[in-house]
């Protein structure tokens, strides 16, 4: 794993588990995961899990680092675990509401209704972000 970041990783030392979904970049398809966070920045996480995490947006169970929301941007076996990075998105509170509700009324492991709506609040967010 490259060291070449532009901010200061702390590692965790209390094993912390991380309950999350993912739309998949590739699929739009709501995935739920179990991750061990392993270590922590003001912009993102890095985790490890027993099953491959396909990039796409996250959305955290329970909030990690104040944050919501993210983007798994990548991800790689290491042994028989991988492990994954993901940078948070900072989600106004209308934005955090709405995609809230929206994936309130989908159901695990199929396609989304809609997700043109959930990625376009998300994209907006990184937009703002990024500006």
């Amino acid at each position: 794993m490259s060291d070449k970041r532009d901010v200061q990783r702390q590692p965790i030392t209390v094993k912390r588990d991380c309950i999350l979904g993912i739309i998949t970049f590739e699929q739009h398809e709501w995935k739920d995961h179990v991750a061990h966070v392993v270590d922590l920045s003001k912009k993102g996480i890095g985790v490890e899990s027993i099953a491959f995490l396909e990039p796409g947006f996250v959305w955290f169970k329970d909030r990690v680092g104040g944050h919501k929301s993210g983007i798994l941007v990548w991800s790689k076996q290491l042994g028989t675990k991988y492990r994954a990075g993901i940078k948070f998105l900072t989600l106004s509170r209308d934005a955090e509401q709405s995609v809230q509700e929206r994936l309130s009324q989908s159901k695990p492991h199929r396609p989304l209704r809609d997700p043109e709506k959930i990625i376009a609040t998300l994209m907006e967010s990184i937009d703002r972000n990024e500006n």
